[in-house]
């Protein structure tokens, strides 16, 4: 599963298929076929936000399509091991998990689902897996938004704590493997 920084948990077959509650869900690396779910599922969480700013529709197509670029081209420049994987239900994709390894920890990128799929319990069981696979690394590390406040409450009942506010903006959160489980 790991080849240095690299970290497919994707391809784990225990990995690929997940338990959450009321079924499973399946992680597969995510491909150029892939593109325009991605940019969909970016342009849900992203336009939403500028909606509230009163902007033109096309304003905004035009928002999210900059900022979809200048995201993926920051990610693939600041994570060039990074493993993109899509989630899927029943075959349908319903998100996207970013992954990359670094000394010490497993460090999430991205984690996104698409609106229905939200509150289900389905980010952390994703971020469990993530979590047994970054245990034999030392830990997982993630970025949120400080005002993401269901991604924070979901990461803090896992056992992560805040490291780091620098820009109030983000938080960086880490979570360590106890002694018992290491």
């Amino acid at each position: 599963m790991f080849d240095d920084m690299q970290v497919d948990i994707a391809s784990n077959e225990e990995a690929g298929r997940i338990a959450v509650p009321g079924g499973t869900v399946s992680l597969r690396r995510a491909d150029e076929t892939d593109a325009p779910f991605l940019f969909d599922l970016f342009r849900g969480h992203t336009g939403s936000r500028l909606r509230m700013g009163g902007l033109p529709e096309d304003v905004i197509e035009q928002l999210v399509a900059m900022q979809y670029r200048a995201r993926v081209q920051s990610y693939r420049d600041r994570f060039p091991d990074a493993c993109w994987s899509v989630i899927e239900a029943a075959g349908v994709p319903i998100g996207e998990l970013i992954v990359t390894g670094e000394p010490g920890a497993l460090y999430v990128v991205d984690i996104a689902l698409n609106p229905g799929h939200r509150q289900q319990g389905i980010g952390s069981a994703l971020m469990r897996t993530v979590m047994a696979a970054g245990a034999a690394r030392g830990g997982v590390r993630a970025m949120v938004a400080a005002n993401n406040e269901a991604s924070l409450r979901m990461f803090r009942r896992l056992g992560f704590s805040e490291t780091n506010d620098e820009d109030g903006v983000y938080l960086e959160l880490q979570w360590q493997p106890s002694a018992d489980r290491a």
